[in-house]
């Protein structure tokens, strides 16, 4: 019997029925589409129109929801599809969206380390002068080349 991540295997395993299981993966597919849905309208309402790596990454990683969601409507269901789907969720989605939050807070919290007592007293460099541009395009290729291999 196969146990769900995100909290449906002890209906599962309560019940021992197949039709809860599917049930369970069709109401988690609903879920990320409605959440595809805010997230374009939020894409499409936003202030700052400025792109940067960091929210590049968080974008790509929800094209990942998009392949999860499209496999889910475009594949009849199988232990194994539902299998790959989750992978594809968890690994292409999730852990993509983590990469690309830390592409934003990781550089933030080590500029302000180093230039916080700096504040006021001399000038000092603004964040996106920090780092390479093209380094970080180049680990984000990188990695986008791990999760297809």
């Amino acid at each position: 019997m196969l146990i769900s991540v995100f909290g449906g295997g002890f209906i599962i395993l309560f019940f021992g029925n197949t039709l809860v299981y599917y049930s369970i993966f069709l109401m988690i597919a609903s879920a990320v589409g409605l959440y595809l849905l805010q997230v374009y309208e939020i894409y499409k309402k936003r202030a700052r129109r400025i792109r940067d790596t960091g929210t590049d990454v968080m974008f790509t990683s929800h094209f990942f929801a998009l392949l999860f969601m499209l496999s889910v409507i475009l594949t009849p269901l199988s232990e194994k599809i539902i299998l790959a789907s989750a992978f594809l969720l968890i690994f292409g989605f999730i852990n993509t969206l983590i990469y690309g939050s830390m592409y934003k807070i990781l550089p933030f919290l080590t500029w302000f380390h180093r230039f916080s007592n700096l504040v006021g007293k001399k000038k000092f460099p603004c964040l996106m002068k920090c780092f390479l541009k093209n380094c970080l395009y180049t680990r984000y290729l990188y990695r986008l080349s791990e999760f297809s291999s």
